[in-house]
């Protein structure tokens, strides 16, 4: 944090704010804190290596939920 006399800066670290409320397994989703720090961070990355590992991101969370969908109907068929 830097206080200047008309701004105040804030940097968050990535690994901090990319935290999520984490999901009944565990699992914290990252595509919205991504974008979200993307937007309130000063030092952004190059337009394309953002792209990509947002995109990373989203393929990782639509994975989880998949497999969350996958194994709550595994759990119907065994009850």
């Amino acid at each position: 944090m830097a206080l200047r006399e008309t701004s105040i800066e804030i940097n968050l670290p990535a690994s901090l704010f990319l935290r999520d409320e984490p999901r009944p397994d565990g699992y914290q989703p990252i595509t919205n804190k991504a974008w979200e720090w993307h937007l309130i961070t000063k030092r952004k990355l190059p337009s394309d290596a953002f792209r990509y590992l947002w995109n990373i991101a989203r393929r990782l969370d639509a994975a989880h939920r998949q497999f969350e969908s996958w194994r709550a109907s595994r759990a119907r068929r065994t009850a």
